[in-house]
């Protein structure tokens, strides 16, 4: 009889906290001339982000190393015009992007593109939602001038500043 407990599945890889290397290529078209690409990953033991400039030679294409501990989160920044790209990737991981810096397109392809794709067009998509900062102070004192504003605890105070009150609000 098999047993339902299993062992939890480890998609990341582990080298056993040794230096190895991810490498990044493609082609950003469209790319400003004189401006750099920049690819930051954070050193763990010395607790500071690290940033690697690749400049594109005059068709766009570029190739970068970037040394990493175990599987890592990297930013690249300046491969799209309007955001920033984190990526997960992992010791030894081959990764190509193609871009179009004036038309904000994006693409991966390499063994992990599907999750690079997908976990950029997450980040892209909760980007657009992002509202301008006044909307939101109008949104909240506008809920703060309801009931239920009271019904929220933050240390003994509601989240308008205001005392809360036992049976008074949800």
């Amino acid at each position: 009889m098999a047993s339902c407990a299993s062992q939890p599945k480890n998609d990341f890889k582990d080298n056993g906290y040794q230096t190895d290397t991810v490498y990044i290529s493609g082609q950003v078209l469209n790319f400003p001339e004189g401006k750099t690409l920049q690819v930051a990953y954070m050193k763990f033991v010395e607790d500071e982000q690290v940033r690697l400039d690749v400049t594109p030679d005059s068709a766009g294409h570029f190739e970068i190393q970037v040394p990493v501990i175990n599987s890592t989160r990297l930013f690249l920044y300046y491969f799209m015009k309007a955001s920033s790209i984190t990526l997960f990737a992992e010791p030894g991981e081959k990764i190509e992007i193609q871009s179009d810096w004036k038309e904000e397109t994006l693409a991966f392809s390499g063994e992990h593109a599907r999750t690079h794709q997908d976990v950029y067009d997450y980040w892209r998509y909760v980007d657009s939602l992002a509202l301008p900062y006044s909307y939101i102070e109008t949104m909240d004192r506008a809920y703060c001038n309801t009931p239920q504003a009271y019904g929220f605890r933050d240390h003994g105070r509601g989240r308008c500043g205001r005392p809360w009150r036992r049976g008074s609000g949800l």
